[in-house]
């Protein structure tokens, strides 16, 4: 009922909401915080008159109201995300933008759809005058915080951040010009055991310093598949966590905001990239050969100099050997497992 009268009010409409449909969404919810509230009221009452009998009768029913809430709630969240992404309204962009504050990835991807509708707001005329209550400024506030509590957790909890901290390869600080020693930072190195887990070897004694252009495109290619088996991992807490990622969610994982969709094919080299070892020394001829290569050859190399794109890979078609795509895999095969021989981590 409540659904056909929304959509009557809003049918055909181009124009800014009406006065009907801001007072049916804001009787709506109203409604609901009265019958929150009066279950309440009603609770507390039995107890106050010592019948636990019908406090608990009250107790079920404020439970059932909170269960429909949590249900229609995750319902209309995942309706709203979805049409964030193509809506023109400034007033769901904003809403979501302020939920999407835990999802720094999600607020980002808003925040930029956001600007194209206003922005006058993003326009910065001079450029010593700061912007007040953007909802940037927000967002940088939210995420200071959480720098911060990160700290407190890590000192209280170091073992359930500890993890975390092994498989990345920096650690957000809060830190002021006065702090010279980097307390937080030498917290996260020697107790959190931070880059302990992470592919690339980051430690102070590491040899290896990507300075060619085929070392730095490499790596880079190491550090997005990390990223992309953290994302995967945390995207369902480990006991509801589906055995099996689906395709839908290797592709969210996976694709950056410039890319297209990726492929069966692509999506296939990631789910067998999910079940593999740890990247170290002693594992990079596999992952050489079954997922960076593959990667590479599925995206970047194209099939000849002048399809592609990158020019790290352009040096390895410009070599006189290299007559055809069997013959740049090869020599691709061959500059991979010696980049990640020498830049993954002992192991």
């Amino acid at each position: 009922m409540a659904a056909l009268l929304l959509l009557m009010l809003t049918r055909g409409r181009n124009r800014p909401p009406s006065q009907d449909l801001i007072e049916f969404c804001e009787g709506l919810t109203e409604t609901v915080r009265e019958l929150l509230a009066g279950t309440e009221a009603h609770r507390r009452l039995a107890l106050e008159r010592n019948d636990p009998v019908e406090a608990a009768r009250w107790q079920s029913l404020k439970r059932d109201l909170d269960f429909g809430l949590a249900r229609a709630f995750g319902s209309f969240c995942a309706l709203a995300r979805a049409e964030a992404m193509f809506t023109d309204s400034a007033d769901l962009l904003v809403e979501m933008m302020m939920l999407a504050k835990g999802n720094s990835d999600e607020a980002k991807k808003l925040v930029a759809r956001y600007q194209k509708f206003v922005a006058g707001k993003f326009a910065v005329r001079h450029r010593r005058k700061p912007l007040f209550e953007s909802v940037l400024e927000f967002l940088a506030r939210e995420t200071a915080n959480h720098v911060k509590h990160l700290a407190e957790l890590a000192e209280r909890f170091p073992a359930q951040i500890m993890p975390l901290a092994r498989r990345s390869s920096a650690w957000p600080v809060m830190r002021s010009e006065r702090d010279a020693e980097g307390y937080g930072f030498s917290y996260a190195v020697r107790v959190l055991e931070l880059g302990r887990d992470y592919p690339v070897d980051t430690s102070p004694s590491a040899r290896f310093r990507p300075s060619s252009p085929m070392e730095r495109y490499l790596t880079s290619w190491v550090e997005r598949v990390h990223e992309f088996r953290l994302s995967v991992s945390y995207s369902h807490p480990r006991w509801s966590r589906p055995r099996t990622p689906s395709a839908e969610t290797i592709r969210r994982c996976w694709r950056d905001k410039n890319e297209p969709e990726p492929g069966p094919s692509v999506v296939a080299v990631l789910r067998q990239a999910l079940g593999m070892p740890p990247l170290t020394k002693t594992t990079s001829v596999k992952w050489s050969k079954r997922v960076i290569v593959p990667l590479i050859m599925l995206t970047d190399a194209g099939t000849h100099e002048e399809t592609c794109r990158t020019p790290a890979l352009q040096a390895i078609w410009r070599e006189i050997r290299v007559k055809n795509a069997q013959a740049f895999k090869r020599r691709l095969l061959i500059a991979v497992r010696q980049t990640l021989r020498e830049r993954a981590r002992p192991g």
